[in-house]
């Protein structure tokens, strides 16, 4: 395909009568593309945004000035085409899940483009297909930077107060990082809006934003002199930078996929307005193949290995068996799996048909050479760190670094010997061979292209199992999708007996125990006459299913992993001898919760305090939440909570400036086991559920004041992981009845 231009003439510049395009203009053009970066320092995520127009937009690439415009943008406009191509053959096919085999079935036709059909042929949309509404199997590599800054440090306030600076950071103290590619985790996708397909994407920034890992800083600055202030200043965080500037570009820069800016080109094309032939697949930045590799979606993600060292992203460090990751940053949850990739699939075709007798082809004989077994590594995402590398003065690049030892593969003896595990050193010295590159031991141990091979005899000789041609790309990296990771890639044996001897929650068929036992767990409390709050948990079950068995064996506390010897305190048992066991002392006694609701806005600083009044005494349970914004989108956090009496002016020993953590374990005690509240959910749309065991009723007599007639007030306080939103605190009491006799209602206290 040729090379194309997409850009109006007056992109830039005032052409004539034409004026220049505005910003306004240009994201019109685009078909109101955005993109929107977003953090949450306190979660340590990193929330990407971006709009992609669909295929029906009318405003994508449109021809504005009649006349003025390259033949593309009249009736021709085969730059439009070739997006609704790559949007259905791509973007769209790559967000579903389909109950069939897609492969071969074609997702663009350019005359079904009737409202609703999205360009589609009529198989494509039979399909059984299912939306990755809540994302979970692509992933997004950003283009990402962090900028550090190093600011001055007052050791005697008297004499910096005499000698004030023009900065607060010092001299050559900030410090712009290089751009690398963040790996982004698709979480949601809304398919709504009949211009834009809005995705969204999210990303753990942790170990950019935190200024105690020192491999993640800069060297501090040093030798400053200025009285009052210290002679050393560290590098901290500034800023992260995440973008997409498509808006940017420039009158010359391609749309059209070619060899000048892809490995591999599109075909079909030859001219403006000619028709597009096969193939109907069109290679695209979006699979993979970009030599960029930012700004792409999927999962395969190329590593380029040249043309020059500079450009390699992959480099060794021998002395320590390690690989280096350049320009690269990812942070997904423990055991995601990921694989690195070599292309060596064959020299040419004959090589990849071994041993039929017949592959002899310029002057080379194939037929009895081995079939290249592809090259890959298995490695999980937690095994590579990250680090800051500052060993070239003013070269502050972002890489990951593994050890030989975790880059698993298997070694390719003769048939019909089986493989045999082995790690990345026993490739080292032989896939250059392979991929027809070199490491660059000189200058920078980088993995790098060399001249191909002089005729398919030297290639066969030389048993390179690289194309001749030397314009694929050599590498990529794959890497599993959050849910396709947990769906087919962790049922192994050796995960589960790791996660079993962890500390952490520990389920039971009927009850999740998270803390120590400081109540009983079940106890048939009326007829034993507990007082409260112990006499309100079993009421509503029938005298039958009031009785229990408890049975106790020997129990390992070994799991816990405690720092001193686990005690077990003595156990109380109380037994009900004798006496008559009555069905109901109400036969018309329907038992109603009742809930008293009380609200307050979150602070600009994040913090909240509410007085919550009743005229009935402490309630068995307290619910708590922070709601803002649409009730499908995340919802903001309560990080730290503090629960005080201020009738008795007692705090609850238990919550008191109680953090996130603790908050999602006293709720695990509480909630059903079959709500399925665990930590996903609980981040995503947090309701914190404590009962009256947990917080305490803070000096009032458990007699005469726990949901009884009783004036209190309690004040809950805390902290909000966002600025905006309303606090709801909710009252349960349980001890509430509506007593009916005949046409008579009345609600009773039991």
């Amino acid at each position: 395909m040729q090379s194309s231009n997409i850009f109006p003439i007056n992109w830039s510049n005032l052409v004539g009568a034409n004026a220049v395009y505005s910003l306004g203009d240009k994201q019109t053009f685009f078909g109101h593309y955005t993109f929107m970066h977003t953090q949450d320092r306190v979660r340590f995520l990193s929330s990407v945004r971006i709009n992609i127009p669909k295929p029906d937009n009318g405003d994508l690439f449109r021809e504005i000035n009649i006349g003025q415009q390259v033949a593309q943008f009249g009736p021709n406009n085969w730059a439009l085409d070739l997006w609704r191509q790559h949007y259905n053959e791509w973007i769209r096919r790559s967000l579903y899940s389909f109950g069939e085999d897609d492969t071969f079935v074609r997702a663009y036709d350019r005359t079904r483009n009737a409202a609703g059909q999205h360009y589609e042929p009529q198989t494509y949309t039979d399909l059984d297909k299912t939306s990755h509404t809540d994302g979970g199997y692509r992933l997004y590599s950003a283009r990402a930077r962090v900028n550090y800054q190093a600011n001055w440090v007052i050791t005697d306030p008297a004499a910096a107060a005499l000698n004030p600076q023009n900065n607060v950071f010092v001299p050559g103290g900030q410090i712009v990082g290089r751009y690398f590619t963040w790996f982004l985790d698709h979480v949601k996708m809304n398919d709504t809006n009949a211009d834009v397909l809005q995705l969204d994407f999210w990303g753990n920034n942790a170990n950019l934003v935190d200024n105690t890992l020192e491999a993640m800083r800069p060297q501090p600055v040093i030798n400053l002199v200025e009285v009052g202030y210290s002679d050393t200043a560290a590098f901290n965080f500034s800023n992260l930078q995440v973008h997409n500037d498509i808006i940017a570009y420039n009158p010359g820069d391609d749309f059209a996929e070619n060899p000048a800016n892809t490995h591999t080109p599109d075909l079909g094309v030859t001219a403006p307005g000619a028709a597009l032939g096969t193939p109907y697949v069109f290679t695209s930045s979006v699979e993979g193949n970009h030599k960029q590799r930012l700004g792409e979606m999927g999962n395969y993600f190329v590593l380029e290995l040249g043309p020059t060292s500079a450009e390699s992203q992959i480099e060794r460090d021998p002395a320590n068996n390690r690989l280096i990751f350049r320009n690269t940053y990812w942070k997904f949850e423990a055991g995601r799996a990921m694989y690195l990739m070599f292309n060596n699939y064959g020299y040419n075709l004959d090589n990849v048909r071994q041993h039929n007798g017949t592959a002899v082809a310029n002057g080379a004989d194939w037929s009895n050479h081995d079939k290249p077994l592809p090259l890959c590594f298995a490695f999980r995402s937690e095994q590579a760190t990250s680090r800051l590398d500052i060993t070239v003065q003013g070269h502050y690049e972002m890489q990951m670094v593994i050890d030989y030892a975790d880059l698993h593969a298997y070694t390719r003896p003769a048939p019909p010997a089986a493989p045999v595990n082995a790690d990345f050193a026993t490739f080292e010295a032989t896939l250059p061979a392979i991929l027809r590159c070199a490491w660059d031991a000189n200058v920078t141990e980088r993995l790098v292209p060399i001249a191909n091979h002089n005729g398919d005899a030297a290639g066969l000789a030389a048993n390179c199992e690289f194309e001749k041609l030397g314009v694929c790309p050599r590498a990529c990296l794959y890497i599993a999708g959050r849910k396709h990771n947990e769906e087919f890639m962790s049922d192994n044996y050796r995960d589960i007996q790791a996660d079993s001897i962890s500390r952490g929650l520990v389920y039971r068929a009927k009850n999740r125990i998270s803390q120590h036992l400081c109540a009983p767990i079940l106890n048939p409390d009326m007829r034993l006459g507990c007082i409260a709050p112990l006499n309100h948990d079993t009421r509503h079950l029938p005298p039958e299913m009031r009785d229990f068995v408890l049975r106790m064996s020997d129990v390992d506390f070994g799991f816990l992993e405690t720092t001193e010897p686990v005690t077990l305190n003595d156990i109380v048992l109380s037994e009900f001898n004798g006496g008559v066991q009555d069905i109901a002392t109400s036969e018309s006694l329907l038992y109603l919760p009742n809930f008293k609701e009380y609200t307050t806005s979150v602070l600009a600083d994040h913090t909240f305090s509410v007085d919550c009044y009743s005229g009935t005494g402490v309630p068995a349970f307290v619910c708590l939440f922070c709601r803002s914004g649409p009730v499908l989108e995340d919802q903001p956090l309560i990080t730290k909570l503090s629960l005080q009496n201020r009738t008795t002016m007692k705090k609850s020993d238990t919550v008191f400036e109680t953090d996130i953590h603790e908050l999602f374990h006293m709720t695990q005690r509480n909630v059903h086991h079959r709500s399925e509240y665990e930590h996903t959910a609980f981040n995503k749309r947090q309701t914190i559920l404590l009962a009256s065991e947990d917080i305490g009723i803070m000096g009032m007599d458990p007699t005469d004041n726990y949901q009884s007639q009783k004036r209190v007030v309690i004040r809950a306080s805390g902290k909000v992981s966002h600025s905006e939103g309303t606090v709801t605190v909710l009252f349960v009491y349980n001890n509430r009845g509506l007593y009916l006799t005949g046409v008579q209602q009345s609600v009773v206290r039991l």
